[in-house]
């Protein structure tokens, strides 16, 4: 309780000069339940949200909490009729997701026939709580399966922005919490969808929600498809235009091998020219478009003094 009454204390301090403070949400509470190991008391989920959640906070986040946790527990008159996530003990002020029950650790259990693979997880493993444990196994045979590091709920392939960077990037998502699901039973590769960061942090902020309804989301008139289709024609544009001029460097030079410094020099002004034409506005850096080529194959990296060959 001393480090509660520690985080809340600076959490005051930061609010006091703050209007705007950012709702405690049902996923905040859902994440602090799964770090906890599926049962806490109310002052400990609060202390779990203040540690991990985006401030600033309510005047009294553990009033919120409270008020989360009844709101989604059909005992209470509070209850909003949605999803039946939690249940308490009266009066003792723990709670719990409903589905959730303790049983004894055994140890995890692996299975692979043909083309099916199944982990068994959620077993609770001691820690500085007790928490859902997660089969890495399961995660990385999922991983070996995907034939592009393209997010399921944005379509966005993180191998098309950075290359080898992007390398093990890509996430699995649980479409079921590994906190509610039952000890013993089996998780599938099916289980599991692949989301970009960016879009599996939304989906935990905004628990229950699905990667179909993000998707939905996303693909929406009002969403960001069209945002995103047009970032990427336009790094396609600079792209094209970047080639083009390498390819006139180097046959002008009767040379494979070219600089980055001589294609400033002498094609510049082209390259941009081409993208403006097409009404649009360079938006990459030209050492960022050089490294999506490399990534591609398109070109090798010589030496440090910016030496470029055209494969």
């Amino acid at each position: 309780m001393d480090d509660f009454a520690e985080n809340y204390r600076h959490h005051l301090a930061f609010v006091s000069g703050s209007k705007d403070t950012m709702p405690i949400t049902v996923g905040n509470i859902v994440d602090a339940l799964e770090a906890l190991g599926g049962e806490a008391h109310y002052s400990d989920i609060t202390a779990q949200v203040l540690k991990v959640a985006q401030a600033p906070f309510p005047a009294d986040p553990a009033a919120s909490v409270r008020a989360r946790l009844q709101e989604r527990c059909s005992d209470y008159k509070a209850f909003k009729h949605k999803q039946d996530l939690f249940e308490s003990d009266a009066g003792t002020g723990i709670w719990r997701f409903r589905q959730w029950r303790k049983a004894s650790p055994q140890p995890s259990q692996l299975k692979e026939e043909l083309d099916i693979y199944e982990g068994f997880e959620g077993r609770l493993v001691p820690k500085l709580h007790l928490v859902r444990e997660r089969d890495p196994k399961l995660i990385a045979k999922f991983k070996a399966t995907l034939a592009e590091a393209r997010c399921e709920a944005c379509s966005i392939n993180l191998s098309e922005i950075y290359g080898a960077l992007a390398a093990d990037y890509i996430e699995a998502h649980h479409k079921k919490p590994v906190a509610l699901i039952q000890e013993g039973s089996a998780t599938t590769l099916d289980d599991l969808a692949a989301l970009c960061p960016n879009c599996h942090r939304i989906i935990h902020k905004n628990y229950p929600m699905s990667v179909d309804e993000l998707a939905a989301v996303v693909a929406a008139p009002n969403g960001f498809v069209g945002d995103v289709q047009s970032a990427r024609d336009k790094r396609k544009s600079w792209k094209d235009a970047v080639y083009a001029a390498i390819v006139r460097l180097v046959n002008s030079e009767h040379a494979s091998n070219f600089t980055r410094q001589n294609l400033i020099e002498h094609e510049l002004a082209k390259i941009i020219a081409d993208v403006n034409s097409k009404g649009e506005t360079p938006e990459q850096t030209l050492s960022r478009v050089l490294q999506e080529l490399k990534s591609a194959g398109v070109i090798d990296f010589i030496d440090n003094r910016g030496t470029y060959r055209l494969n």
